[in-house]
């Protein structure tokens, strides 16, 4: 029962993150986790695919944490305004679903100081969206809650 309670406390506490726009790990069920490819260890994964931006400079991978989610989209485009409206200009990758055993090698632009990649898929409670960020302070990919 602690332990229930204890994992139901984190869930409400990183739900409650993104609801204030802060940059946070999404919650433990039915999400992407997204890293630098040389992070990734590819012999976890039995399907690998593999997708490249017009204007590619870094690569990234896409997995889940263990469970499937559905209609994954990654597009390019440029956020404006000061309610960072994103306007997508190309779909990078697009896939009905993603799973435990999936991995997305993905060739992107190069981050900009706007967000210029926007991630979006249905995972085990609703369709989300991310921008996927670079970290100013150490260079790690984030996934950071749209707020649309």
């Amino acid at each position: 029962m602690k332990k229930l309670l204890t994992l139901s406390l984190a869930a409400l506490l990183a739900l409650s993150l993104f609801a204030c726009g802060k940059a946070a790990t999404p919650p433990a069920l039915g999400i992407i986790v997204a890293d630098y490819v040389e992070n990734v260890n590819k012999s976890d994964f039995k399907n690998i695919t593999q997708a490249t931006s017009d204007a590619a400079d870094v690569t990234i991978a896409l997995h889940t944490d263990g469970q499937t989610v559905q209609n994954v989209l990654l597009e390019s485009g440029q956020t404006s305004g000061s309610d960072n409206h994103f306007t997508p200009e190309e779909t990078i990758y697009q896939s009905e679903q993603l799973g435990p055993d999936d991995l997305a090698v993905i060739q992107v632009p190069f981050f900009e100081t706007m967000p210029n990649l926007r991630l979006t898929y249905t995972g085990a409670n609703d369709t989300v969206q991310f921008y996927v960020a670079q970290s100013g302070k150490d260079g790690s990919l984030l996934l950071i809650d749209t707020e649309e």
